[in-house]
Parts: C-alpha cells; structure tokens; sequence
C-alpha cells in the first residue's frame, strides 16, 4: 500500500515493555492503511530497546523515527516530545504493551474525514487483555456501560466533565487542534483526561462502537499504580482536584454539581492529612472559582494558609475527647 504521504502518525510509547512491544509493532506493520511510527522508550532499563531494534531489523519495510532515552521522562513530558515531531494531520499513541487491529488506522481516519474538520478527537471501543494477551470477554464499554452511555450525549464537554469513558488506546486525535490548546499539560499525570476536556470545548468529538485497539490489564502498570494502590489514589484524587479546579476557573458554565464534588474532595483531603501547603494553594484557587464559596471551604483555606493540618486538629479534637472522658 502506497505510504508516501501518510495522514496519520501511531507513537509508540514503551517502558518496561520488552516482552510486549513486538506484539504491538506487528500490529502497526498490519495496519490496512500504513501510518507513519515514531517509537519512544522511555529509558526502560530492560531490553524493550534491544528487541525493538531486533525487530525493525527483520522489517525494514516498516520505517520508523526511534528514539531511546537514556533517563525517564515521564509519559507526559514524552506525548509532548512526540507532538513535536509529528508531521501528520492526525495521531495516534499507543503503549508499547497494547495492539491495534488491522483496520484501525483506516476505520478512524475515514470517521474523521467524514466528521469534518471540526472534529479532533475519535474513538472507538477496545478489547481488554490479561498478561498474556488473552482476551476477556467483555470489552472496555461492556463493563463501563453505565459511563460509555456518555457517548450518546451531544455535549462531550459536560459529560467528561463528570468522567472520563473514553479508553486512551483506542483515540486518534487531529494534530494541529491538539498544537493549538497548547499540548499536554505535564502539570496532571493522567493526560488522557485533561487533553479530551480542552478537545471537547473547542472541537468536535466522534466514536465507533467497534473494538480497534485491545487493552492489557498488567497488575505492576503505571495505570495500575495509579489506580488501583493507596498512595496511587490519593495522587490521582489530588490531580482530579487540580484538573476539575482548572476547568472550573475558565468556564463559568461549569455545573454545581461538578464544584460540589471539589469542594468534598478539598475537603476530604484536608481531613486525611495532606500537606496544609497544597491545600491552601487549591482551595484558593477554587474560592476564586466559585460564584458562592462556603463556610467549611474558607475555614480551610485560612486554617492551611497558616500551616494547620486537618489531621492535626483531629489529633488535638481526639486529645481533648479523651481529658473530658477522663
């Protein structure tokens, strides 16, 4: 198939991805219609590297820009670097341990021509995979039902701003809508989420019901630790405040609902020990945002501003209860 002038470039993204990444570059060689590939490991320190060089060994057919970088940048920072060098009206990121199915490239490209120039974000369903590449039964919207409904609403912006459905390997996005919000933001570590917000206000979004692209679900993955561990929960929690919190300051249409979810979360923060610092700093931020702050949320913005910690004051309520039970 003619790749002259390919419109659509797949990145490549890999850490810690050795015993998966040929999986996923004979995925992108399959594809009906050829991509151009810019293949990035982020300094892995296995041999993701030297398998992936194997590889394109035994399939020169297949060219891509290879970068390896000699210390961890972070996959944010790394999207970013990607963005610079992609030369496509549209893109694709994939990581290095999921694949994609032969006519995903050719499937999204035609629904984003047939969308229009408006629309800069395509998605579709995708399988899920255990390690060993076995499928599961049900895909990404099977389980998500309840939230893949969202799919449905004609405004993607209010109902992202409630959560995100949309799984990351499944999106093709357009390049120069994602250059013109200002790429991602390295500040929020779950990129997926903030870059489909700022998309959604500005462009068009668009979906196909079938699975393009297939999921593994591995227990030591970044979106496991992230998601699925204690201290991983909390940092998510936090960038769900800083994320929600930004968008709740420049747009004034955000719902109450949204603004009651961030004044709990603050709020739950503060109380569960996290550093009076970061507290101050966002509840602030959300005063600010807010057509009516209340009281509570006040109360903790002066009490972190001048370094009380929530859990100090239970620690000093919990001292005093027990001197008068005493």
């Amino acid at each position: 198939m003619d790749n002259s002038s390919p419109a659509v470039t797949v990145v490549v993204i890999g850490y810690k991805h050795a015993a998966f990444i040929e999986q996923c570059l004979e995925s992108v060689a399959a594809q009906t219609v050829q991509p151009r590939c810019i293949v990035i490991d982020d300094a892995s320190g296995d041999d993701t590297e030297r398998v992936a060089e194997a590889w394109f060994a035994v399939h020169p057919e297949v060219q891509a820009e290879r970068i390896y970088h000699a210390e961890n940048r972070g996959l944010v920072r790394t999207l970013n670097e990607a963005l610079l060098k992609i030369e496509t009206p549209y893109f694709a990121y994939i990581a290095a341990d999921d694949w994609m199915e032969p006519r995903r490239v050719e499937l999204q490209l035609q629904a984003a021509l047939q969308a229009g120039p408006e629309c800069a974000l395509i998605y579709s369903d995708v399988y899920r995979a255990d390690e060993s590449g076995r499928r599961f039964e049900e895909s990404y919207a099977q389980i998500h039902h309840e939230q893949w409904l969202a799919a449905e609403d004609p405004d993607a912006y209010s109902q992202l701003l409630v959560g995100n459905w949309i799984p990351a390997p499944s999106v093709m996005l357009r390049t120069d809508a994602v250059r013109a919000i200002g790429g991602y933001d390295e500040d929020i570590f779950f990129e997926d989420h903030d870059m489909y917000l700022r998309l959604a206000q500005r462009f068009g979004v668009t979906w196909l019901a079938e699975p393009l692209a297939t999921h593994r679900e591995l227990d030591d993955s970044y979106g496991h630790r992230m998601f699925f561990t204690t201290e991983g929960q909390r940092d998510f929690q936090k960038a769900q405040v800083s994320l929600l919190i930004k968008h709740a300051a420049a747009d004034e249409a955000v719902p109450a609902g949204i603004q009651d979810k961030l004044r709990v979360r603050i709020s739950q923060l503060y109380w569960e020990g996290e550093s009076p610092a970061w507290i101050h700093t966002n509840a602030k931020l959300l005063i600010r945002a807010l057509p009516n702050p209340d009281l509570k949320l006040r109360l903790i913005s002066m009490a972190s501003g001048i370094g009380i910690s929530g859990r100090t004051i239970r620690s000093m309520t919990a001292f005093g209860q027990t001197r008068r039970e005493v």
